[in-house]
């Protein structure tokens, strides 16, 4: 909130993986749900989605850095996807 304090919405995005069919198979093989603890011990605190004016923004925060970059569209809906990942708006921050 305080990087973006002109913000006119500020969301929590829940974030999922989407796995390769060869990820999936290891991820069920070897314990349901292991990349995504994989994932989440690399140290990232949290996804966001920033809305001001007709602008969208995502952030990802860690430990050491607040990055952000501007949505080339504008997300509507609860879901979207950026890259490998799929994203789900959760509760609303601002």
């Amino acid at each position: 909130m305080a990087k973006h304090p002109d913000a006119s919405a500020i969301y929590a995005l829940i974030s999922n993986r989407k796995l390769s069919k060869a990820e999936w198979i290891v991820d069920f093989v070897v314990q349901p749900g292991i990349v995504e603890v994989l994932d989440r011990m690399k140290g990232i605190a949290g996804f966001y989605l920033v809305e001001k004016g007709s602008r969208q923004y995502f952030v990802k925060v860690t430990k050491e850095f607040i990055t952000t970059h501007e949505l080339p569209g504008k997300v509507d809906g609860k879901r979207f996807v950026i890259g490998n990942h799929r994203y789900t708006k959760g509760y609303r921050i601002v």
